[in-house]
């Protein structure tokens, strides 16, 4: 009776330990993956060789973890409205703006 409980109890202690490693390998390929939204764009910085040439465009990518970083930068054209005064033919000021 007893060895049946120990062996009951070491095939659970294998089987938890299976699945810890299990966790441990989907964790690690969950953070190897890193996502690019619309409108952003992102460069990757390598412990070894520094920051990477290539400009990653949006979508999900793949990177080394602890290796590589991604820096992801936002690159949506913005309005900027600029205000200015200037003289007309007869010399009076006028303000507009200028987008």
């Amino acid at each position: 009776m007893i060895r049946i409980l120990i062996s009951h109890l070491h095939f659970h202690q294998r089987s938890s330990e299976h699945e810890s490693e299990q966790c441990q390998g989907s964790q690690d390929a969950w953070r190897s993956l890193y996502n690019v939204e619309g409108g952003h764009r992102a460069v990757v910085f390598n412990r070894i060789v520094g920051i990477k040439d290539k400009v990653y465009p949006e979508g999900t990518h793949l990177m080394i973890p602890w290796f590589e970083r991604p820096i992801i930068y936002d690159v949506r054209a913005r309005p900027n409205l600029v205000e200015s005064t200037s003289g007309s033919r007869d010399l009076q000021m006028k303000a507009s703006l200028e987008g």
